[in-house]
This record gives C-alpha cells, structure tokens and sequence, in this order.
C-alpha cells in the first residue's frame, strides 16, 4: 500500500497536463549469495548524456526514495546492510523479521550527484537467498521538483489537513536535513 503523501504526489499534473512524477521500482535478486561476503551497490536515475538516446519514460532527474521491502523466504538476521545516501550514514543493522514483516519505510532524495548507496553482508557462511525491492517516485526535471516543493509547502501551511505531517517530514527530506532513524509510518 502507497503512502498516501506518495500518492498525492503522483496525482500532481504539470499545467497543460501530464503527471510530474511516476511510481518506480528496482529489485536486487541474488539467488546464492555467498557466504561472508559483502556487495555494495548505488542507485541513481537513468541519465541522457547524449543525443539520441530516450528522453522520456524512466529517465529521471530524481528519485523519491520511500520504501524497501525485503522478501519473506530469507532466513532473519542472515543478512546486515548499511545504506548512505550522499555520504549521510541513514542506516545500519541486520535485516530482522519485523523488517522482513513491515519493510523499512524513510524518504531518500536520489540523484546521480547523491546516489543510494547500499552494502548487504551474508553473515552466514553458506549460499543465501536475497531479494529487495525498493519503491521510488521518479521526478524526470527540477522544475518538476519546484512544482511537488511547492504543492508540499501548500500542504504544511494548511492547518489539520490530513497530509500535514508527512509534506512536513518530505519537505525536510527535500531541504537535506538530517531525519530520524528509519521506522514505520
């Protein structure tokens, strides 16, 4: 289920139509990691960097970084990772049941300058099975992340509006100041 903040961006239309941003995925499948071993990896946006090459789709300027969810058939705490984002520590620690049950919910801005950073370790020392799925919303311009700024700060201004609280904790994620430990929301 979208967080409904997540969905409320990606109602928001550009004027003379067209939706600003789309929902995205990416999944990580290592169907034997091997045992005490460490992968890291980043995540960043598609880029054109030349003519010729698509320009629309999934081609992004940013990605909205919201949740990961970890598959249900591996075996708890066989596996720790650490996940950075421009540098910034945001988290660390092994991948136990309740975050196999409810996934890691935080909001990320990703973009090639500042990408996901993530290093998984089998702490075991036999084959793994590994499977991650991250949901992302993809902002394919700047002046697309004005209009979702912009649409959020009209949110936080309004008094009990059902939104408040999470335009509020995007906005800071937008802003680049530092959250609170990942949670549930």
């Amino acid at each position: 289920m979208l967080p409904r903040i997540i969905e409320f961006i990606e109602s928001l239309r550009r004027p003379g139509g067209g939706y600003i941003a789309d929902h995205t995925g990416g999944e990580i499948i290592i169907p034997a990691f091997p045992g005490l071993t460490t992968i890291e990896l980043a995540i960043r946006p598609f880029e054109s960097t030349g003519p010729g090459l698509a320009t629309t789709g999934s081609l992004g300027w940013a990605l909205i970084g919201y949740k990961i969810s970890v598959c249900q058939t591996m075996i708890p705490n066989a596996f720790s990772f650490t996940i950075q984002i421009g540098g910034k520590h945001m988290y660390t620690g092994n991948i136990t049941q309740t975050i196999m049950d409810e996934g890691l919910n935080v909001y990320s801005i990703i973009t090639s300058a500042s990408p996901l950073m993530v290093q998984i370790s089998n702490l075991t020392n036999v084959n793994q099975y590994f499977d991650a799925l991250s949901q992302y919303i993809d902002v394919t311009s700047s002046d697309d992340m004005a209009m979702i700024q912009t649409a959020l700060n009209n949110l936080a201004m309004q008094d009990n509006h059902e939104f408040q609280a999470e335009a509020l904790k995007l906005l800071r994620t937008l802003a680049n100041v530092p959250q609170p430990p990942l949670g549930v929301y």
